[in-house]
């Protein structure tokens, strides 16, 4: 059976590259964060978008422009992840 995802993560890469991916949560890190939860974790040295996937497996970007859209195909929220000094909210 397939489950419904509340969001779409779609990411274009610097070559004009795209991908998309259906989720229901997505979290973004600034670099150096660690999750509590994630002891012994090296903290990354780029800001991160994470999402999960509909089959439960946990993904991650750290490059690309990352675009998060409802269901309606809105954007809700853009992370630049391609600048010089780290990603930022639009």
């Amino acid at each position: 059976m397939e489950k419904n995802c509340n969001f779409t993560v779609k990411v274009v890469h610097m070559d004009g590259a795209t991908r998309l991916w259906a989720t229901d949560q997505v979290s973004a890190y600034r670099a150096g964060y660690v999750p509590e939860s994630s002891a012994g974790i090296v903290p990354s040295t780029r800001d991160m978008v994470v999402f999960t996937l509909p089959d439960g497996t946990e993904a991650s970007l750290d490059r690309g422009t990352v675009y998060v859209m409802n269901a309606s195909g809105k954007t809700v929220d853009t992370f630049y992840l391609d600048n010089v000094y780290g990603g930022s909210a639009a």
